[in-house]
């Protein structure tokens, strides 16, 4: 893969170690778009920017005038050009292969810090609670999605929220467990990379106090170009993924989870009715044909899992599941 790797201003004392690595992919945004996150990070207070660093990963777009970014100067920046789109989850694990920072904060080119003092309050917890696996932050989402507007919708600081979205990694949690980002997948990366941390570790610090990320709906992104029912195999497929590093990791609830995943899924495919109906049951069938002797098909114990689902904010609007045994069924029936 053909790469340039620019570090756009002066030499930082390579002797300091770096406490947080922000990586921010893009493809096909300017520099004009760039100036959103970038001036949200530049403008921070309360912190040390020597121990900072910044990844701008352009993912197989075009070069951008780099000049234009040396008004952001308190901002340690490295700018990273892929000659290939990766796709954004693989150009996220480009830049933490690159990065060096002890933590690990992903934005989006149009996603920016909501507050001057966002960082500083991730560095305030970092000195107080230690070293956590990872922080998680609350945030506000902004834009429009199916045409309506959003105006500011605040989202709470959850540890399995599917989103990167305000959270702080630690790398050497990320390095013990080899967590990385899938190249298998462009859509549902994150989803499957969060569900992989979020699993193996109680070291959580929830920032839950204010918000300090704001999340842009963009149209640009797939899912919300196409709607989840356009991508819904893809959702599946990401679980299967997971689902082989548990295994790999000996996860101790391996086939309480495959049974959720798939109930969930199942459940899932009533509220939004799959585009791709036939993908989407197909990787259903991978899912648990992978893992045989994880799998009992129907059972009165599934029947009561699906019961306890409908019990959960997510699915309560679901009135029928009597045909959960011929789905089953039908899905043991396909061939991979």
């Amino acid at each position: 893969m053909l790469l340039l790797v620019v570090l756009i201003r002066k030499q930082y004392n390579k002797t300091m170690r770096k406490e947080l690595s922000i990586i921010i992919p893009f493809c096909g945004q300017t520099v004009e778009d760039l100036a959103k996150p970038l001036g949200s990070i530049n403008n921070q207070i309360g912190i040390d920017f020597k121990a900072v660093d910044i990844h701008l990963i352009n993912d197989g777009g075009q070069p951008i005038n780099l000049e234009k970014l040396k008004i952001f100067d308190n901002l340690n920046l490295n700018y990273h050009e892929l000659k290939v789109n990766q796709g954004a989850g693989m150009a996220r694990q480009y830049g933490i292969n690159h990065s060096e920072g002890e933590y690990i904060f992903f934005l989006d080119a149009d996603d920016f810090l909501f507050l001057t003092d966002g960082l500083y309050r991730f560095f305030w917890n970092l000195s107080n609670a230690g070293a956590q696996d990872f922080f998680v932050a609350s945030y506000v989402r902004i834009g429009s999605l199916a045409g309506q507007p959003l105006n500011l919708i605040g989202h709470p600081a959850d540890r399995n929220d599917p989103s990167v979205c305000g959270k702080f990694y630690r790398r050497a949690y990320l390095d013990s467990l080899d967590i990385r980002f899938s190249e298998k997948l462009r859509v549902f990366e994150d989803a499957y990379f969060n569900r992989l941390v979020a699993a193996y570790t109680d070291k959580v610090v929830l920032l839950a106090d204010t918000p300090i990320f704001c999340y842009t709906y963009s149209k640009d992104s797939v899912t919300h170009q196409k709607g989840v029912s356009q991508v819904m195999e893809q959702g599946v497929k990401a679980m299967r993924l997971d689902l082989e590093k548990f295994k790999e990791l000996g996860k101790t609830d391996f086939k309480e989870t495959l049974e959720s995943y798939f109930i969930g899924q199942y459940l899932f495919a009533k509220l939004n009715i799959p585009i791709h109906q036939k993908e989407f049951e197909l990787e259903l069938t991978k899912m648990i044909k992978e893992f045989p002797e994880d799998w009992d098909g129907y059972s009165p114990h599934l029947q009561t899992l699906a019961e306890t689902f409908l019990k959960t904010e997510k699915f309560k609007m679901i009135n029928d599941i009597s045909d959960l045994a011929d789905f089953v069924n039908k899905i043991e029936q396909i061939s991979v």
